[in-house]
């Protein structure tokens, strides 16, 4: 039973490695799916820099015509210079991160491209299971969680391995001879034995039957006791990882809530933010305002753009966390 004992042990082994492999695919689908939405926000904060600059670049205008005509004071124009300046290194930069995000894509999906672009509309946020379905699906299919189970029975059957090395040997030996019963000798001069084979003069054969047992083996007994010890490591990690994967479950699913209600609010001040902006561009360019007060309306209206990508990311990451918590890219 020694070999049986080590071909369990080593199936054993086998499992933990598929568990393991399940752990690293969840993981690299979790970061191409980051990788995914991180390409839209950039997308998005990119084509709200380039709104902003197109808008301040017609007020720089306005503002210098308005100069020229006597209308608009000095300052107005080199503010709007200024601000226009400021929103063309803010699209540059938004360039950048849209290169760096889709350079990053690529890399996660393994692409031989320098960078990949995603989708024109990503994919909504799916809803979410109550929670206390969300920690079963976590228990009955996170690869951690399993990986955990599956060491603590590798490492039961290795003690049971081990511990069949103290399993006794049984050796068998016979044999059997034709000679003395009749069958001619090849030797020169030697007799010929009487009889026709069936009733020698002389046994023909033989057989041997030893035990060897190993009573007493301080090496096999001290591997035995590491291995015990190795499996009482093993329950106390699984118990860890219990304790870890519900409190993963329950931030994710925190994660997910608040990133959704706040997308309500970052609607509403995207859309106060706008009507701030085109009162002020009114007040400029009927001459009430200043060019200082649009640019502050300008400043908040991009603010509130880039803060909505960002809370559209931060649900869709959040989401994307929360499916690697239970699990949900495994069949």
């Amino acid at each position: 039973g020694r070999i049986a004992a080590e071909a369990a042990a080593a199936d054993a082994r086998v499992v933990v490695a598929a568990h393991a492999s399940d752990t690293e695919r969840l993981d690299i689908e979790l970061a191409v799916e980051e990788a995914f939405f991180a390409v839209h926000a950039a997308k998005s904060i990119l084509q709200s820099s380039e709104d902003a600059y197109q808008r301040s670049l017609v007020h720089r205008d306005f503002a210098q015509a308005g100069v020229r005509s006597g209308l608009r004071a000095p300052i107005d124009l080199t503010r709007a210079e200024a601000d226009l300046s400021r929103f063309d290194t803010g699209r540059i930069r938004a360039r950048g991160g849209v290169a760096a995000s889709q350079a990053v894509l690529a890399a996660a999906v393994g692409a031989t491209d320098l960078a990949l672009d995603a989708a024109d509309e990503p994919p909504s946020a799916l809803d979410l299971p109550a929670l206390s379905n969300a920690l079963a699906l976590a228990s009955n299919k996170d690869p951690r969680l399993q990986l955990a189970i599956a060491r603590l029975r590798g490492q039961e059957l290795e003690t049971r391995a081990v511990g069949a090395l103290l399993r006794p040997d049984v050796h068998l030996s016979a044999a059997i001879s034709g000679r003395a019963g009749g069958a001619p000798s090849n030797g020169i001069g030697a007799e010929e034995a009487s009889g026709s084979g069936y009733l020698p003069n002389v046994p023909n054969w033989d057989a041997a039957l030893v035990l060897s047992w190993p009573l007493f083996d301080p090496n096999i007994n001290a591997r035995q006791r590491a291995s015990r010890a190795a499996e009482e490591v093993q329950r106390a990690e699984i118990d860890l990882v219990k304790q870890q994967l519900v409190s993963s479950v329950e931030r994710a699913y925190v994660e997910v809530a608040v990133a959704r209600e706040a997308l309500p609010s970052l609607r509403h001040e995207l859309e106060a933010a706008r009507a701030n902006y085109a009162q002020g561009e009114a007040r400029f360019k009927a001459g009430l305002g200043t060019s200082v007060e649009l640019a502050d309306a300008e400043a908040l209206r991009i603010d509130a753009e880039i803060r909505l990508a960002l809370g559209v990311f931060d649900l869709a990451k959040a989401r994307a966390a929360f499916g690697r918590t239970i699990a949900a890219g495994l069949q």
